[in-house]
């Protein structure tokens, strides 16, 4: 391990995953592929965070948010030690990429915060641990945040039918992008592999709505990718 003094503000683990937030587990994923050495600090509040959200990173003086940023200030400062994490070749690579970050997260995001059966799961997981007082409040004015965001992103606009099939959408493509190989970077995890695990994590070990997890379970090379991927790379949280 490279010294690096790097510190990673992120959530706490809950919910069976190291980060219940995919970009929070995109970046550590990352650094745990990379030679690279660091320390985890957890945060309650992404308002504190430099761009009010969360995982920033700290190095030396020197803070970056936002995880595509993080990782592109990775590479540039430690170029050998994050050679070992292959980067996305081709614009298809790319394009996976973005379909996760910009349109899965969204659909997860939507069951999350507004399916009816999962919110006391999701209340509990983030919000239990509270004094009493705020958790009186404290949950439903952030639950109705998200509802507002996901207004604003379009998201919170589809009926449950309309978001059964989008999803579905997505996650077929990833199947058959990954198809038999074993990462999607090819037989080691890159780049793309740190984006995917983070956001696939979040389906297949977290309550992510009936429909949509029956629908996920039948598609065994993804379900399979992310049991290899929470081995190889969290063997510490998943033993």
């Amino acid at each position: 391990m490279a010294e690096s003094d790097i510190a990673l503000f992120q959530f706490a683990p809950c919910f069976g995953v190291p980060n219940a937030s995919p970009f929070c587990l995109k970046v550590e994923t990352f650094l745990r592929l990379s030679d690279l050495s660091y320390e985890t600090k957890e945060i309650q509040n992404p308002r504190t965070a430099p761009k009010r959200k969360l995982p920033f990173i700290e190095h030396g003086k020197r803070r970056v948010s936002d995880s595509t940023l993080i990782l592109d200030y990775l590479r540039k400062t430690f170029p050998e030690e994050t050679s070992l994490v292959p980067v996305m070749n081709s614009a298809c690579e790319y394009a996976i990429k973005i379909m996760l970050e910009e349109h899965l997260l969204w659909i997860g995001l939507r069951y999350r915060w507004l399916d009816p059966e999962l919110w006391p799961k999701v209340k509990e997981a983030f919000f239990g641990g509270m004094p009493s007082l705020p958790r009186k409040f404290v949950p439903e004015l952030v639950r109705l945040k998200m509802k507002r965001d996901l207004q604003g992103q379009g998201m919170g606009r589809f009926s449950e039918e309309e978001l059964v099939n989008l999803a579905k959408r997505d996650m077929n493509a990833l199947a058959e992008f990954l198809s038999d190989r074993k990462f999607f970077c090819g037989d080691k995890p890159g780049e793309l592999d740190c984006s995917a695990y983070g956001m696939l994590a979040n389906i297949y070990h977290v309550p992510s709505g009936r429909e949509f997890e029956e629908f996920a379970d039948t598609l065994s090379n993804l379900k399979d990718y992310t049991q290899r991927m929470s081995e190889k790379v969290f063997p510490d949280f998943f033993s």
